[in-house]
């Protein structure tokens, strides 16, 4: 993977002739690890929002330009940071969702109806949908519920 070279300092993405460095870029290998490193622990918690990248690049990596971040990533080294990001993010949820969906099916164990039909919408793929049958200048005349289970449509 380019990106786990880069993390590691092996391979450089830009030459310093071409860059416009600001005063607050540290372009080393360690400098370039360290940014990465930081941006993976802020994008993968889960409890943090997904913020785009100028302000990943003032409020998390504290750059007082923006476009610093763009002189020390190229754009498709902060997709793949954001991609691995985002996976670590799913990962982390998991245990969160198991816990949450442990929490579901107790209630609806217990007996409590609208967790059951979250259950059942959750698991079963299955969604209460109202189909109203009406005259174009006057109230709907009926109401129809229709209770199916999605993949059967």
């Amino acid at each position: 993977m380019y990106f786990e070279n880069a993390r590691n300092g092996s391979e450089k993405t830009a030459d310093k002739d071409s860059l416009q460095f600001g005063s607050d870029l540290n372009t080393s290998p360690k400098g370039r690890k360290e940014k990465t490193d930081k941006l993976l622990n802020y994008l993968s918690n889960p409890e943090n929002p997904w913020l785009d990248r100028q302000t990943l690049a003032t409020e998390v990596l504290g750059y007082s330009k923006p476009q610093s971040l763009w002189n020390l990533f190229q754009g498709s080294e902060l997709d793949e940071i954001e991609k691995e990001a985002l996976e670590l993010r799913r990962q982390r949820c998991s245990t969160i969702s198991a816990k949450v969906d442990q929490a579901l099916l107790k209630k609806a164990l217990e007996g409590d109806v609208k967790a059951i039909k979250l259950y059942y919408q959750r698991y079963e793929n299955w969604s209460e949908r109202q189909i109203l049958d009406h005259q174009l200048d006057g109230p709907p005349l009926i109401t129809i519920t229709n209770y199916s289970n999605s993949d059967r449509d």
